[in-house]
């Protein structure tokens, strides 16, 4: 008896110190990383439901709350954040982005653009990743995290209307929104069967699919091979999770069958009914002008930025700022080499991926090792078929978390 208070006791304790440990308010702030479209959507859907007029006020308020959470671990963030690597990174890019500007000075509103979006909206996730302390509670706030998502998704779409599913309204946003909760949940699965998890799953695949986005689908079916052979030995878990992918696949080909004989419209259902579900004219021509750009300034680049003036003529439009955005090869190494060059491309991937390759084989956590390969799945992986990293800050936290990973091990060696 006595002992079994003990333990309830320490329990409590535990529970105490998950809840008001410092740690909770960086982990709260890295989650925000995939949640704060979904926080922001929810808040302002839910005013919005029963006040018409709301003067942006609500907005205001959400982001007050957000801010002020931020400023809970604005500290131990930067105090975390002396490394010569944090630093050396914004300086390149700083260097390569003024260099591309004085030769085009004529585009100066598009560079200011790029300045503010990396420097404010991207750059400031390398550091919150790189102070990330309690990974297990940080996994336990992605769990949470998913079934939020998902959530909010289900809000969106049933009660709130803010969802249309249509061939003309491609919704690739929501579709990588619901990415996390979809990799979260093979993680999950990949560890132990639960027929919540296998819910969870099922739906967040079904949705993206009507949702019209390739790249998702992809990415959760490559990520569910890798995750199944790093944890190859649970043979049961990979038995059985496999039969469900397998059904799951199933399920969405009749899901095809019965959309298309009541006349629903999505780009994907497209895709998959004319066999073009690999196929992309546009984005074949813009890999193809990227690479003919890179032939011609393979060594040093062209700088941050230029690369986007010039795809955008090669691609046929006018030279405005708003298609000069627009246009960007939709691939990390196309884009990285076209800014910095072969040279500063080659030395910067090298250097991540020894940092990757020397965890995994010096690791022994595995939750951290699977923690690790999700953000590499949300922060990497989307950028070989989309987006540009500039306006990506998952990429960022990846970069950071892989430092952070790396130094713990150096430290705990010594």
């Amino acid at each position: 008896m006595i002992y079994h208070n003990q333990l309830t006791q320490q329990n409590t304790t535990k529970r105490k110190l998950y809840f008001s440990s410092k740690e909770t308010y960086v982990n709260l702030t890295a989650i925000l990383l995939i949640t704060l479209s979904s926080i922001i959507n929810i808040f302002n859907s839910s005013i919005r439901f029963f006040i018409e007029r709301t003067y942006r006020i609500d907005t205001l308020i959400i982001y007050l709350i957000i801010f002020s959470l931020i400023i809970k671990s604005f500290e131990r963030i930067v105090n975390r954040s002396f490394n010569i690597t944090t630093y050396l990174l914004p300086l390149i890019f700083l260097i390569y982005l003024i260099y591309s500007l004085l030769e085009h000075i004529e585009f100066e509103s598009f560079y200011v653009y790029l300045f503010i979006n990396f420097f404010f909206n991207s750059l400031p996730w390398l550091y919150v990743g790189n102070s990330i302390r309690d990974h297990d509670s940080l996994n336990k706030l992605l769990y949470y995290s998913s079934w939020f998502i998902l959530v909010e998704f289900l809000l969106s779409f049933y009660v709130f209307k803010t969802i249309n599913f249509n061939l003309v309204n491609y919704n690739q946003e929501y579709a990588y929104r619901l990415l996390p909760a979809s990799l979260f949940f093979i993680k999950n699965l990949s560890r132990k069967i639960n027929l919540v998890y296998i819910f969870g799953l099922f739906l967040v695949l079904v949705f993206i699919f009507i949702l019209g986005a390739r790249g998702p689908l992809l990415i959760s079916g490559i990520f569910f091979i890798t995750i199944m052979v790093k944890n190859k030995r649970n043979l049961i878990n990979l038995f059985v999770s496999s039969f469900f992918y397998i059904i799951t696949s199933f399920g969405i080909f009749f899901l095809i069958t019965f959309l298309i004989r009541f006349n629903f419209q999505s780009r994907l259902i497209e895709f998959t009914t004319t066999v073009n579900f690999f196929s992309d004219e546009n984005r074949i021509k813009l890999f193809n002008e990227s690479i003919k750009l890179i032939l011609k300034s393979s060594l040093l680049g062209y700088g941050v930025g230029y690369d986007r003036i010039l795809l955008t003529t090669s691609m046929g439009y006018e030279l405005t700022v708003s298609n000069i955005i627009g246009w960007y090869p939709h691939n990390v190494f196309l884009e990285f080499t076209l800014h910095f060059g072969f040279i500063l491309s080659f030395f910067f991937f090298a250097f991540f991926i020894s940092k990757i390759l020397k965890f995994y084989v010096n690791n022994s956590d595995k939750n951290k090792s699977d923690l690790l390969l999700f953000f590499i799945f949300i922060g990497f992986f989307p950028l070989l078929i989309s987006s540009s990293y500039l306006q990506y800050p998952t990429f960022f936290f990846l970069l950071g978390y892989i430092l952070n990973l790396t130094r713990n091990l150096k430290r705990s060696s010594i």
